[in-house]
């Protein structure tokens, strides 16, 4: 990066930062800090995996399918 200097800055003064900007609306540091603003929704994904499983095997009918022909030159 031809560089003289690379600085990190800690997470806390980041945050530090934005808080201190007005009308933000608050800031998401979910990539810093692994805490989403939508919390776990591992629990709620499996849930809809788990109803979609079992409408299969209660809604299994048995498929049809049917090749059209291959068109043909004239």
């Amino acid at each position: 990066i031809e560089a003289d200097k690379v600085i990190y800055q800690d997470l806390s003064d980041l945050q530090d930062l934005f808080a201190e900007e007005r009308g933000h609306g608050g800031s998401c540091f979910a990539c810093f800090t692994g805490k989403y603003p939508t919390g776990d929704v591992t629990r709620y994904l499996r849930h809809i995996q788990e109803e979609r499983q079992s409408h299969r095997i209660v809604d299994k009918v048995p498929s049809v399918s049917a090749k059209a022909p291959l068109p043909t030159e004239h």
